[in-house]
């Protein structure tokens, strides 16, 4: 008999899923719509869109 429960992996939780891809419909929309030099709005974007699947 256990005593814990089996632990589940953070790559299969649904929120995690959620986030990565909304990280990568982030990249995408940076690289086709904004330029890719002389911006710092598009390193910010890319940046909290990291930092919200950490």
């Amino acid at each position: 008999m256990a005593i814990l429960k089996n632990q589940t992996k953070w790559e299969d939780l649904y929120y995690y899923r959620k986030t990565v891809v909304l990280y990568q419909m982030t990249v995408v929309f940076c690289r086709r719509f904004l330029p890719k030099f002389g911006d710092r709005t598009v390193d910010q974007m890319v940046q909290a869109a990291t930092t919200s699947t950490t």
